[in-house]
């Protein structure tokens, strides 16, 4: 941009947000499972084997007394695998590697955890 002394600006271009559509973030926590990866991810370190995050997943699932028809580590994992994960990577939420079977907080990771956040908060109130 050039001003009347004929001096140049710079405009830093908008941020994109990382956040995918609310209405698709929507869809990516629309599924119980789905969000019980979130909480398992947020109580990890880092980078965590599918197989690890499908027993954590299974034992959120036994505590939290949702019943999902399999009792499985295996039968979690499959549906980990198949299903859930690969929407939540689709949605930048993880990031996740099926060669590998590693799984990761992704881009948009921390703003879907706050949408669960003030969604449980508005249910308490």
């Amino acid at each position: 941009m050039s001003s009347d002394t004929g001096s140049t600006v710079d405009v830093e271009e908008p941020r994109k947000s990382v956040v995918p559509e609310l209405p698709r973030l929507f869809d990516a926590l629309s599924d119980a499972r789905r969000c019980l990866v979130l909480a398992a991810l947020r109580s990890t370190d880092g980078p965590i084997a599918e197989t690890e995050l499908a027993s954590r997943v299974l034992e959120y699932e036994r505590e939290t007394s949702i019943t999902r028809g399999c009792s499985e580590p295996r039968q979690v994992h499959v549906t980990l695998r198949h299903r859930h994960l690969p929407k939540l990577e689709e949605y930048g939420v993880v990031d996740y590697d099926a060669e590998t079977g590693v799984v990761d907080r992704g881009a948009a990771f921390e703003d879907a955890c706050g949408v669960l956040e003030n969604g449980r908060a508005a249910l308490e109130e």
